[in-house]
């Protein structure tokens, strides 16, 4: 009887996080890809998700990532720079217009956006 309790509570708590993660993933609105394999990345993507406290983006290393075949986006490009696609308009970015959707998405960054728009100009 104790089996069958445990088992029943572990499938209820997967369907859970099934839920979960289905309802996060429509609260996305961006999806970047980084360079997993390096420290520096690594360190500015976990610095990046703790300041995303709406958690709008996802953060996907593309050294591991399907999705980066599926977008149709060359892993050499996502090598050189740093590759975003905005989930809502299907649009492709790289390199500082990613940088500029990221701080647009976390509201800890807004400060940084004319100086990113400048740099952009």
């Amino acid at each position: 009887m104790k089996k069958i309790i445990y088992l029943d509570q572990e499938k209820k708590k997967l369907a859970e996080s099934k839920k979960r993660e289905q309802r996060s993933i429509k609260s996305l609105r961006l999806l970047v890809f980084y360079d997993g394999q390096s420290p520096s990345c690594a360190k500015m993507i976990d610095l990046l998700k703790s300041l995303d406290w709406k958690n709008r983006i996802h953060f996907e290393s593309f050294r591991h990532s399907q999705l980066l075949r599926l977008n149709k986006i060359s892993e050499e490009k996502a090598e050189k720079r740093i590759v975003s696609i905005s989930l809502a308009k299907n649009q492709k970015n790289s390199g500082i217009y990613t940088w500029l959707r990221m701080a647009c998405h976390i509201p800890a960054l807004w400060g940084t956006v004319p100086f990113i728009m400048l740099s952009i100009w």
